[in-house]
């Protein structure tokens, strides 16, 4: 014969091995197994596969005519060959053999191999349907307002939720943004509707000062340096009795008084008026 193919041999696990006897003897092979012992088998006769100039006197299936010499008989063996030699033999892509067994490969599952509908709940692990596993629309709202399946549950969605800037202003009911939903210094005059570009914050401070006509005065407002301090003394202590100097600012909490002499005792007692400038 044109081609000679002496053995076609496997060692794989699901595999048969196959010896081509080809004197016609019909001799014996010892063939590995896969406990590392040997087993005798029979070669396969080879004078049963025919020549290649055989091969292509032959007629065509159907055709009634022989095969022409242009007809690649060597290579329509070894193709047949070839698939024989595979035969059992694992993808190593979904399956692969590990210390002599047949085993699905670690991520060899693919949606290749997963039928439609084949995952069920118990095989998801809590909490590992993200956002981007759901599709567009996939949760609705229920008409009704019930509670159940495809439903947002009342009270459910909380500030965690919620991205930033979600909530724009149609979404806020009339009247709902109460004075305990505005944080502290929110609120400007450039936001506000014919506000006034001042305000006065009044208070009554006392001063225990002695041995000074200086008499400094704390007040609980801040006092900023660009706002008009006006007092007037409604009661002095033992010593002064005239307010003689202006009402300066000594701090962010304090002014003082000059009066007409130095106070030795007692307490005197002032009205101030703070003019503040509205904050923009």
């Amino acid at each position: 014969m044109a081609t000679t193919i002496t053995t076609i041999k496997k060692a794989k696990l699901g595999e048969q091995d196959i010896y081509f006897d080809v004197d016609g003897t019909g001799s014996t092979v010892a063939v590995p197994t896969s406990d590392g012992n040997t087993r005798t088998s029979k070669k396969v006769n080879a004078s049963h596969i025919p020549s290649t100039s055989t091969a292509r006197a032959k007629n065509r299936i159907g055709s009634g005519t022989p095969a022409s010499s242009a007809d690649d008989v060597d290579g329509h063996l070894q193709e047949v060959y070839d698939d024989l030699a595979k035969i059992g033999e694992p993808d190593d892509s979904t399956v692969a053999v590990s210390a002599g067994q047949l085993i699905v490969k670690s991520g060899g599952i693919t949606s290749t191999q997963l039928g439609s509908n084949s995952v069920v709940t118990a095989k998801i692990a809590d909490d590992n349907v993200t956002n981007a596993k759901m599709a567009a629309d996939a949760v609705a709202g229920s008409a009704s307002g019930a509670s159940g399946d495809n439903c947002i549950e009342a009270a459910s969605i909380s500030a965690t939720e919620l991205a930033a800037d979600s909530v724009v202003t149609a979404k806020i009911q009339d009247s709902a943004v109460t004075n305990a939903k505005i944080a502290d210094t929110t609120i400007k005059a450039a936001k506000m509707v014919d506000v006034p570009t001042h305000y006065v914050i009044a208070e009554d401070v006392s001063s225990t000062d002695t041995g000074t006509a200086v008499l400094s005065f704390t007040t609980s407002a801040t006092i900023n340096a660009n706002d008009l301090v006006i007092a007037n003394i409604d009661s002095f202590g033992t010593g002064p009795s005239q307010q003689i100097g202006p009402v300066v600012r000594s701090g962010a909490n304090a002014f003082t008084i000059t009066v007409n002499a130095n106070q030795t005792a007692g307490t005197t007692t002032a009205h101030v008026l703070i003019l503040k400038a509205v904050s923009t």
